[in-house]
C-alpha cells in the first residue's frame, strides 16, 4: 500500500479497509462526509493528532513498538460498511487491533478522540481484547452472542434462542463466538457465564437460554429487554444487577421459588434463572460458611438428596452425568439445611438446584452441565 508521507491515509475502497483490518495493525479510521460541518472540524483535529503527536508519519510506533495507522474514509460510498460497523452518523471513529473492532465513537468531541487514540496506542493486547468484547456485546440494542449465525445455528440452544426472539418479534444482531476463540473465552470470564448463547441488551447481560425461555414463558421478554437500567459488571467479571422495583422483584422470586421447590423446571426441563438480589442482608457468619462449603471439594455439587439417593430428577440426572464423565465430586444435600438452601441462592445469584461448583466458582445447573458435556468442554471448565 502506497502511503503519502505526513498525511492521513485516504481509504479508497471497502476492499482496502478490509485488507488493513486483516493485517492486524492498530488502526484508527475517521468516517466522515464532505457535507457535514462537524466533520470539517474533526478532520483538522484528526490530522493534527496524526501530525503533531506522531512526527509526521502515516504509520506510527507506540511506546511498546506497536504500529498505529491513521486513515479516513467516506462511509456513504459503501453502504455495506455502514451496516457492518453500525455507522449511523458522521463523524464516527473506528479503532481496530488484531483484526477486531475494539472501540467505536461518534460525534465532534476532540478531547474524547484524543483520549481514545492514546488508549489504542498504549493499552495492552489484553485490554484491547476486553474492548473488542464490549463491542461484541453492544453490536445493537439487542445482541445474541451464539454459536453460528441466526440463519445457521451451530448448537441446539442457540437455535432455540433465535426462535424465541423471532417469535417475540425482537430485532437483534448476532455474533458467532465460533469465529473467535479468544473472544469466546474472555466473554465467559468477563460476564461470569460459562456457556452460549448469551443475550445482551445495550451491552448488559440478560442471561442464557434458560432465562430467555423463562421470560418468554412468563410474557415478560419484551418488557425485560426494554429496561433502561440493568446489571453492571463488577471488576471480577461477575454480575451485579441493579435494584429493580420491589413488586417486580418479589414476583420473580416467588415464581422462581415455586420452580425450585417443585423440582420440575419449565419447558427445558431444567430452567436455572439467576436471582435479581445480591447478598445484602446475609450475615457474615453464613457468608463465611457458604464460602467454605463451595470449596469443600474441588468439584462440589449442591443437590436434593445424595448421589446414591437423589430426591429430584434434575439432581439424579446431573449425578449420572458426573459419574459417566468419571468426575469425582463432593456433595451437599440442601434439603437437610434450609439455611444453606436459601442462603446459597443469594450467594450464587442462582435460584434453582442442583448447583455445580469448581474451586469455589459456580459452573451452573443441569442445562449448563449438559451443554458443556455436549460441546466436550466440561472437564476444561472444571479445571480452570
Amino acid at each position: 500500500m502506497d502511503l503519502e508521507k505526513g498525511r492521513v491515509h485516504a481509504i479508497s475502497s471497502d476492499q482496502e479497509l478490509n485488507s488493513l483490518i486483516a493485517s492486524g495493525v492498530r488502526l484508527v479510521v475517521n468516517c466522515w462526509a464532505p457535507w457535514a460541518a462537524p466533520c470539517k472540524q474533526m478532520n483538522e483535529v484528526f490530522q493534527t493528532l496524526h501530525t503533531e503527536t506522531y512526527k509526521e508519519k502515516d504509520t506510527v510506533i507506540s511506546d511498546e513498538g506497536t504500529s498505529v495507522l491513521f486513515a479516513k474514509l467516506q462511509p456513504e460510498k459503501w453502504p455495506s460498511l455502514m451496516k457492518s460497523f453500525n455507522i449511523s452518523t458522521v463523524p464516527t471513529f473506528l479503532f481496530f487491533s488484531k483484526k477486531r473492532l475494539v472501540r467505536s465513537t461518534s460525534g465532534a468531541n476532540a478531547v474524547l478522540l484524543s483520549q481514545n487514540v492514546r488508549w489504542l496506542m498504549e493499552r495492552s493486547e489484553s485490554d484491547l481484547l476486553d474492548g473488542a468484547c464490549e463491542v461484541v456485546s453492544t453490536l445493537s440494542e439487542i445482541t445474541l452472542v451464539m454459536k453460528g449465525t441466526a440463519d445457521e445455528p451451530r448448537c441446539g440452544f442457540s437455535r432455540q434462542a433465535v426462535e424465541v426472539l423471532r417469535k417475540a418479534g425482537v430485532q437483534f444482531k448476532t455474533f458467532n463466538v465460533l469465529s473467535d476463540e479468544e473472544i469466546r473465552a474472555v466473554l465467559k470470564k468477563r460476564f461470569n457465564w460459562p456457556t452460549f448463547p448469551m443475550l445482551f441488551a445495550r451491552g448488559n447481560l440478560i442471561g442464557g437460554i434458560d432465562i430467555l425461555r423463562q421470560l418468554a414463558d412468563e410474557g415478560k421478554l419484551v418488557q425485560e429487554l426494554a429496561r433502561d437500567e440493568r446489571q453492571d459488571v463488577g471488576e471480577n467479571g461477575g454480575e451485579k444487577e441493579e435494584a429493580k422495583e420491589k413488586s417486580a422483584d418479589e414476583s420473580k422470586q416467588d415464581g422462581a421459588q415455586k420452580t425450585e421447590d417443585a423440582g420440575s423446571g419449565g419447558a427445558s426441563g431444567g430452567n436455572e434463572p439467576r436471582e435479581e438480589q445480591g447478598v445484602e442482608g446475609m450475615s457474615s457468619a453464613l457468608r463465611e460458611r457458604l464460602e467454605g462449603l463451595v470449596k469443600q471439594s474441588e468439584v462440589m455439587l449442591f443437590m436434593k438428596g445424595s448421589p446414591s439417593m437423589p430426591r429430584c430428577g434434575f439432581s439424579r440426572k446431573i449425578v449420572e452425568i458426573l459419574n459417566d464423565e468419571m468426575i469425582e465430586f463432593g456433595h451437599f444435600d440442601i434439603l437437610e439445611d434450609n439455611e444453606v438452601r436459601q442462603g446459597l441462592k443469594k450467594f450464587s445469584e442462582w435460584l434453582t438446584y442442583p448447583q455445580l461448583y469448581s474451586k469455589g466458582q459456580l459452573i451452573g445447573g443441569l442445562d449448563i452441565v449438559k451443554e458443556l458435556v455436549q460441546s466436550g468442554e466440561l472437564r476444561k471448565e472444571l479445571s480452570q
